[in-house]
């Protein structure tokens, strides 16, 4: 579909032409035929790679390079998006404005703003999450392919691209929302001593 094209291109922040990122697909690829099985190869490597945390968003690229491995929602979905690009599949951003996400605390937030991703595979769109791993799984329940890690939501926005704009503003959130704040918290105190060796 041609409306679909510029979801396949590189973009600020989903560095899909880089060649780490294209290299690490491939490599996370090879042996797989189909391309929904790639993608969902993409989506647990990231999903448990990376342990959630809520730290600066830095992008695909940068990400790859991050020690410890860790990321907030955003540069998952910047990285996972970036890997289903640069093998051909549409991926575009989803954000929603106010999430009930299934925390296993009882302290967690009860509302928080949230990314995932909506990629476009055997002809339709589909909402993956690829945030919460086995390194957080004590905190929010574990995102599955078929099955995101929230409950409910107020709203959705869906956006093809991100830009410097919504990255400064995203950056600035982490550091002044009170949610932000205590989820960090809540990451600290709740992650496993078991969850410490993927780091």
């Amino acid at each position: 579909m041609k409306n679909l094209e510029g979801l396949v291109k590189p973009s600020y922040l989903c560095q899909s032409d880089d060649p780490k990122i294209l290299e690490l697909s491939l490599s996370l690829s090879r042996a797989i035929k189909e391309k929904e099985e790639k993608v969902k190869n993409f989506f647990y490597w990231v999903r448990d790679e990376f342990k959630w945390n809520i730290v600066p968003i830095v992008g695909a690229k940068k990400l790859l390079e991050r020690n410890p491995r860790e990321a907030i929602c955003l540069d998952k979905v910047n990285l996972f998006n970036a890997l289903c690009k640069a093998i051909g599949v549409p991926a575009r951003y989803v954000f929603l404005v106010s999430c009930n996400l299934k925390a296993k605390v009882p302290d967690f937030p009860e509302r928080v703003s949230h990314a995932a991703s909506q990629i476009f595979i055997n002809n339709e769109w589909k909402i993956v999450d690829p945030t919460f791993g086995i390194k957080t799984q004590n905190i929010v329940e574990i995102s599955e392919w078929d099955k995101p890690s929230w409950n409910s939501y107020s709203k959705m926005m869906v956006w093809d691209r991100l830009n410097r704009k919504i990255k400064f503003l995203a950056t600035i959130a982490l550091y002044i929302l009170p949610s932000a704040r205590k989820m960090k918290d809540i990451i600290k105190r709740y992650s496993t001593p078991s969850s410490q060796q993927f780091l």
